[in-house]
């Protein structure tokens, strides 16, 4: 198992496994309240990377610290945050694991090296690299559950989209530093965009980044506002600044 740092000084660690025999015993135990020690499973192949993963463990953490789960333990929590559901049940079915589940993501906060062994012990499977997660996640699966189009991974990540649209689901947000590091990639990809098309960062770089995350929003009248040369050119100074100040103060906290 890797760990990560989460919210309060904890940490979650987690494993990657493929060719799961056991997963119908897992979920029997799991459900029973018999799971020793207790893990979280997620159902792997709509998991592209750990960044999501990692922002529902911090919110579950947040939570927990709030006493403020919606799910009755911290690692259903979890589960529950990376859904995208409202719904509790509905939640665990379609990101948590099934009878026939093979490929298991692994989740434990605050995992002790017993723990760790006592995990990779309860599992009959064999433990991957996490960096399998890109190439085995089922991106039209994950774009249908998640609702994600095409222009908003033009500007950004799956893995980002995913965050979004589940802490929009629930009206929730995550924590400031992770979402100021959410919004500073965000503005990062629409930056790397403009210039993967006009081969450099010019002046009106901001002002066309700009355009693009409104013009994903399908507005007409938006769309006929930003593409109006006279707003671009009164755009660029204040928006370059801002983007100017955002990545001084990440810079500063970093």
């Amino acid at each position: 198992m890797k760990s990560f740092p989460v919210a309060g000084g904890r940490s979650v660690s987690l494993s990657l496994f493929s060719d799961v025999s056991n997963s119908r015993e897992l979920l029997e135990l799991m459900q029973s309240g018999k799971l020793e020690p207790e893990v979280a499973f997620l159902n792997a192949s709509l998991v592209p990377d750990v960044f999501p993963v990692l922002a529902a463990a911090h919110k579950a953490v947040v939570s927990q610290g709030r006493e403020s789960l919606t799910t009755r333990t911290l690692h259903s929590e979890l589960v529950y945050n990376y859904s995208g559901s409202k719904h509790i049940t509905e939640s665990l079915k379609r990101c948590g694991i099934s009878d026939d589940t093979s490929y298991i993501l692994a989740a434990r906060f605050d995992a002790s090296n017993e723990e760790i062994k006592a995990v990779e012990k309860l599992i009959c499977g064999t433990e991957i690299d996490l960096a399998e997660l890109e190439t085995r996640a089922n991106q039209p699966q994950i774009l249908k559950h998640y609702k994600i189009t095409p222009q908003e991974l033009s500007i950004s990540t799956l893995p980002d989209a995913i965050w979004h649209h589940g802490s929009r689901l629930k009206s929730g947000r995550p924590g400031g530093f992770l979402h100021m590091m959410m919004w500073y990639r965000y503005v990062c990809y629409c930056m790397m965009m403009v210039a993967s098309t006009t081969g450099a960062l010019g002046s009106r770089a901001a002002g066309t980044a700009l355009q693009l995350s409104f013009l994903s929003k399908r507005k007409t009248w938006t769309e006929k506002l930003v593409t109006c040369p006279a707003l671009q050119l009164l755009l660029q100074i204040p928006v370059q600044c801002f983007f100017c100040m955002i990545h001084q103060s990440i810079m500063h906290v970093i």
